[in-house]
């Protein structure tokens, strides 16, 4: 029985040492990789950022490279700061990632239709705060996406009359973007609200979809109509990819399936990667 006990106690000390080796040697690949995770809360002190809702949360998941870096908006009511529940997991350890959650939730009109929460002007001046904190302490290149609902909190980052923060970006990612409720639903106004830019836009764009998507407010109809916009209001590049990759029954679900590129996000993030290298300038 005294042996058991003892052949017990040295498993147990195995594997405490097997897990300690296990998690350093992770964090010491992170440091070769010059990998980080770090959560940054942004104060608010000023009325026009709302501080009742208390600082903006961002995480950063920081390379150490000197490649661009890329400012996120998840989809759904945007909150999620955790990487691989996000469409853009595998562009870590190749771009510097900020992930900015909304303090307030992205609710959509009707049946998916488009969130007018994203253009809430606390929401927009968080933004640009998020905007500026991460210029300065990345001092490079600064890209912005959004994906799903996430594509109309991109346009209240910038709408308005002032080009000054789109001027502070290299460029824009509209990841299969909540457009609302388009021609199919004979519901124009709830189109993405791309007017409430008022100025002539100098950004390369890219609109990236699958065209197999059938989320009903980011199907490939609306992202034709979006890129027409954006052709009429930039005078940079501006260009629609429309992914035919990934197992072709996955599911039509708005949280998964196509709509979140599940079965070929790792080529979904090479395109990504690869447009931001060759059109940063």
């Amino acid at each position: 029985m005294h042996q058991k006990k003892v052949w017990k106690s040295y498993l147990n000390r195995i594997f405490i040492i097997l897990i300690f080796f296990f998690f350093a040697s992770l964090n010491f690949n992170n440091i070769l990789r010059g990998a980080e995770e770090i959560t940054i809360q942004i104060p608010c002190e000023v009325k026009e950022c709302n501080p009742k809702w208390g600082p903006t949360i961002t995480r950063l998941y920081k390379t150490g490279n000197n490649k661009p870096a890329l400012i996120h908006f998840g989809g759904g009511p945007g909150a999620v700061l955790n990487l691989p529940y996000l469409s853009i997991t595998f562009l870590q350890d190749k771009l510097d990632l900020i992930i900015m959650a909304s303090p307030i939730a992205m609710k959509n009109v009707g049946y998916n239709g488009d969130t007018k929460n994203a253009y809430d002007k606390a929401l927009s001046y968080r933004s640009k705060q998020v905007i500026d904190h991460y210029d300065k302490l990345l001092n490079k290149p600064l890209w912005l996406s959004g994906h799903s609902n996430g594509g109309p909190r991109m346009i209240g980052a910038i709408m308005g009359k002032n080009p000054e923060y789109s001027k502070k970006l290299a460029g824009l990612i509209f990841s299969s973007p909540n457009v609302g409720y388009g021609k199919h639903r004979k519901n124009p106004q709830y189109y993405i609200k791309v007017n409430a830019i008022k100025y002539e836009l100098n950004l390369p764009i890219l609109i990236i979809n699958h065209a197999r998507d059938l989320c009903p407010d980011t199907t490939v109809d609306n992202m034709k109509w979006l890129n027409k916009k954006f052709l009429k209001k930039n005078i940079a590049n501006t260009d629609l990819i429309l992914m035919e990759d990934g197992y072709e029954g996955e599911t039509d679900d708005c949280a998964g399936g196509h709509h979140m590129f599940a079965s070929n996000k790792e080529n979904y993030a090479k395109t990504i990667f690869d447009y931001i290298l060759k059109n940063t300038k």
